[in-house]
């Protein structure tokens, strides 16, 4: 934005960092899930196919951290801020702001998503006993829950790596955040996404399941699916596993990339750093000696 823009916008502007944040978080995690649960309610209603989920989900994210990350950093998800506070001491009364923003704007999105599609799932769903897929995720009939806890957990330490990659500051100004985590999105739905439908985030899941519990889906947004396998004619509780599963996928990939990757970086210290610039500056200045006595002798010559 220009000045002049920037002037104009005088009178609304906030000066608050922290809400400023607040309210990107709310934004980013928004637009994350209205692009993704759009997509979603493309498949169930529709019949697109499983890759344009994907594909929706990753230009969500992709979208939004190139909308929010100036502001907030755009981590879009409670496991990530979490994790980023034990990790890299992210500031706890900001991570709490984060995660409130999160959850928000996921409620937000998903009651957009059912305005959006209204008319359809009440033509396609008029008794709603079929179409909280599209808000919340549900795993697949034969998905126990020791499977589908650890397919939460595996692919959210895969997401986490990829987040500790772009962020590490070893790796600053190298990688284009937005388009990379966008595509690791992509490559983790494609690859692991059809058992569980990869939550990967807490707020992602909750918020969305609260809305549909909330505007009459009933009670069975909490449990498996009645269809599955191994628990016919049992309720058994489901929602957690979206939540917890990938609190501990996080941590563990945080864990990984540090052990393996973020713990063995060779960087100089302030000391090396300055002894550098100075031997830097002093061939600079030696070079510039020389060229101006080079030159003095070239004169010579010519006389």
């Amino acid at each position: 934005m220009t000045a002049s823009t920037t002037s104009r916008y005088s009178r609304i502007k906030i000066t608050s960092p922290i809400l400023r944040k607040f309210l990107a978080e709310i934004l980013g995690t928004f637009l994350l899930v209205f692009i993704g649960d759009s997509g979603v309610a493309q498949s169930v209603i529709y019949g697109t196919s499983f890759l344009d989920i994907n594909v929706t989900w990753a230009v969500g994210l992709t979208l939004a951290i190139y909308c929010v990350g100036g502001v907030s950093g755009a981590h879009l998800n409670p496991v990530v801020t979490l994790v980023l506070m034990v990790t890299h001491k992210f500031p706890v009364r900001d991570g709490l702001v984060y995660i409130g923003g999160q959850f928000l704007g996921a409620f937000v999105a998903a009651a957009m998503v059912y305005v959006q599609y209204i008319d359809s799932i009440n033509a396609f769903d008029p008794q709603l006993s079929t179409t909280q897929g599209i808000f919340a995720t549900y795993p697949t009939h034969s998905m126990t829950i020791g499977g589908a806890f650890g397919v939460e957990v595996v692919a959210t330490m895969v997401l986490v790596i990829g987040v500790y990659v772009v962020s590490d500051e070893y790796h600053q100004g190298q990688i284009n955040a937005a388009v990379t985590l966008g595509v690791l999105l992509l490559g983790i739905g494609a690859s692991m996404g059809q058992q569980t439908g990869y939550a990967l985030n807490p707020a992602r899941d909750l918020s969305p399941r609260l809305f549909t519990y909330a505007v009459g889906y009933g009670s069975k947004v909490w449990y498996f699916p009645v269809n599955n396998i191994h628990y016919k004619g049992r309720q058994v509780m489901y929602w957690w596993i979206p939540v917890f599963g990938p609190l501990v996928g996080a941590l563990l990939g945080a864990l990984v990339y540090i052990l393996f990757i973020g713990a063995h970086w060779d960087f100089p210290d302030k000391y090396d750093v300055e002894e550098n610039n100075v031997n830097l500056r002093e061939s600079e200045a030696a070079r510039r000696v020389e060229n101006r006595a080079y030159n003095s002798n070239s004169s010579s010559d010519r006389s």
